[in-house]
């Protein structure tokens, strides 16, 4: 048995600490119906979770059906409950959110899923960060920048998510060194391991420019060299193991996409924008040409591939 918890197992010492906690916390709640909710959760959470975690969460989640007994005294709906905490806020209490969904006390549509998975990607994200760290104030600071662009309906959950983790990555590269704002270093060698994520890093280093009075920039030759050269290799060994196997046609979609950013620096294509693609026999041996914005791009093939 673990040491000072008598003749107890591990598992048992955790369910009765959730019995003792569920008592403790109840208290706090003076309506029943609430208190009977709140009960229904920790014994959900116990079951998806475990005694244990469950046990860890009880005295934050309780502040959450505190505040529903204060406002509502019964469960309101899921467009009441995100306009009365905030994003930001309600989030902090995900599993309940789950839960009640789960359980039918509240309907959120699609859309409504969406955000609450993409606030869930954001909160894994944020706690790479020690907190109290230069780095987390400065993530925190972007972040708020970001969700104020949201509001205004500039920006997305979703491009938020991608932002903050680049920043997260930026300043954790940088946090292996010292816990100071991102030096040219560090950038060099970020965006050496992640050439794609030049532009999106380059719109966070113009908030610390900006906001934070620090001074670095993104458009150096020599940066954008390195990028560059970083993405060639990439792009090359992603044309090399495509070589090495028989192909499917979604294979020669993948090929020509990746050649056309290699030889001439045209990224993201759609295949529908693609003309020439779908007509064409892999067994042909013949040379393959597309067009692409009504310009014609010729595709090299492998030799030793496609057949």
């Amino acid at each position: 048995m673990p040491a000072g918890r008598g003749r107890q197992c591990e598992g048992c010492y955790w369910a009765f600490l959730v019995e003792k906690k569920i008592t403790i916390n109840g208290a706090l709640l003076e309506c029943v119906d609430i208190k009977n909710l709140f009960e229904e959760y920790i014994y959900w959470l116990c079951d998806r979770s475990g005694h244990k975690k469950a046990a860890l969460s009880i005295a934050k989640d309780v502040l959450f059906f505190r505040c529903i007994e204060k406002k509502w005294i019964n469960i309101p709906s899921y467009t009441d409950l995100l306009t009365f905490f905030g994003a930001g806020e309600l989030r902090r209490f995900i599993n309940i959110v789950k839960w009640l969904s789960e359980s039918g006390y509240i309907a959120i549509d699609s859309v409504e899923k969406n955000k609450i998975t993409e606030e869930q990607r954001i909160v894994r994200i944020l706690k790479r960060l020690q907190p109290g760290s230069v780095a987390s104030e400065v993530v925190l600071k972007y972040e708020k920048n970001l969700r104020s662009k949201l509001a205004n309906g500039k920006l997305t959950l979703l491009t938020i998510r991608l932002s903050l983790s680049a920043a997260t990555g930026l300043m954790l590269e940088q946090f292996a060194s010292n816990d100071t704002l991102p030096s040219k270093e560090s950038l060099v060698k970020y965006l050496s391991q992640r050439p794609g994520q030049l532009a999106t890093i380059s719109v966070f280093i113009r908030f610390l420019n900006k906001e934070m009075g620090h001074d670095l920039t993104c458009e150096s030759t020599e940066l954008k060299k390195i990028v560059d050269k970083k993405r060639k290799i990439i792009l090359e060994n992603k044309l090399s193991r495509l070589s090495r196997k028989k192909w499917t046609k979604n294979d020669l979609y993948q090929w020509v996409k990746i050649t056309l950013e290699y030889f001439h620096d045209q990224k993201c294509i759609r295949k529908k924008d693609l003309l020439g693609l779908e007509d064409f026999v892999l067994s042909s041996k013949k040379d393959l040409y597309v067009i692409l914005g009504g310009k014609k791009y010729y595709i090299p093939l492998p030799s030793f591939g496609g057949t």
